[in-house]
Parts: structure tokens; C-alpha cells; sequence
């Protein structure tokens, strides 16, 4: 009987040593063929564009002033038209850049604020040198590293009676462009 017991015991033992070499032989080969990676590699990206000048434009008819926020994506100008009544034309000169590491495209139409009761249109065109190019509008792209100069045209009003002012009359515009990036 205790012959029995301990043929039983060895034979136990064999079992229990072949199984565990079976979990770890099976581990070892799982481990070695089964392989997760949970990095992923990303690339340098900067996100860096907006007006970066902004001044009058020389053959502007009246005094003009242009400002740019902290934000680059506002230019406020001003026209100082005087008591003048004839219908007057501030011309503004600024430079958008994308400084950013891949393409961008305006996402709508520049925002334009004015008193249309002294201002018949805002412009903004694209420039080449002193030549005019096309219009800014929505979805136009500036690639990686350039940078474009435009020309914001003020056009102001004739003042007629009803609409004369009792003192010098100063005319803010402001524009705002929102640029995000292009999808590839």
C-alpha cells in the first residue's frame, strides 16, 4: 500500500512538473511571437499664423491707422476722413504668414465690421508687389512657410446732410480672419 501511495505520489509529481513546463514552455512561445507596441510617433508640429505687418498704404487719400491683436487674427483700422463731405478711399498694406508646419485655409469669409452709415464696402485683396490678385476669400490656402500681403480698400460714403457729422469724423474697421488647418 505504501508502494502504491507513493507510485501515485511520483506520478503527481510528474504531472504537475509537465504541466508547468507546458504553461511556461507555451507562455514563452505566446510572449515571443505576440508583440504590443503602445507608443506612437508623432512629429514635430507648430501652429503659428496671422497678420504679422500692418500699415497705411501710401496712396491712401486720408490719414490711416492699422493695428493687429494679440491674437493675429484681428486688424483694426482707422480712417480719419475729417469734416470732408466728398466720398473717400482708406488703403490699408498688411502681410498674413503662416509660420506653422503644415497648410492652413481660411474657414470663412473675413469678418468685417463697420457703421455702414459712413462706409459703402470693405475690400481685401491679394497683392503682388503693387499688381492686385484675386480676392481674399473662404477655403484659400497658404501653405507651410509663406506668407501673402493684401490690401484692405475702405470706401467711404459722400456725407450728405442727414448724415453730416457736428465734429472730425473718424471711421473704425475692423476685419477678422480665422485660419485652421488643411485636412490632407
Amino acid at each position: 500500500m505504501r508502494k502504491n501511495n507513493k507510485n501515485k505520489r511520483n506520478l503527481f509529481l510528474i504531472l504537475l512538473l509537465l504541466l508547468t513546463l507546458g504553461v511556461g514552455l507555451g507562455y514563452a512561445y505566446l510572449s515571443q511571437s505576440l508583440t504590443i507596441n503602445p507608443s506612437v510617433n508623432y512629429g514635430s508640429m507648430k501652429w503659428n499664423v496671422g497678420f504679422t505687418s500692418a500699415s497705411a498704404d501710401s496712396s491712401s487719400q486720408v490719414p490711416t491707422q492699422a493695428t493687429i491683436s494679440s491674437d493675429k487674427k484681428t486688424i483694426s483700422v482707422t480712417c480719419d476722413r475729417g469734416i470732408s463731405t466728398e466720398a473717400k478711399t482708406c488703403l490699408v498694406r498688411a502681410t498674413i504668414k503662416n509660420d506653422s508646419t503644415f497648410d492652413i485655409k481660411l474657414e470663412a469669409e473675413p469678418t468685417k465690421t463697420y457703421n455702414e452709415t459712413y462706409v459703402n464696402n470693405v475690400l481685401i485683396r491679394y497683392m503682388d508687389g503693387d499688381s492686385q490678385l484675386g480676392f481674399v476669400q473662404a477655403n484659400d490656402v497658404i501653405s507651410a512657410g509663406e506668407e501673402k500681403e493684401i490690401r484692405i480698400i475702405i470706401s467711404t460714403k459722400a456725407l450728405t446732410e442727414d448724415i453730416l457729422p457736428s465734429t472730425d469724423l473718424t471711421i473704425p474697421v475692423t476685419i477678422t480672419m480665422n485660419w485652421i488647418q488643411l485636412e490632407s
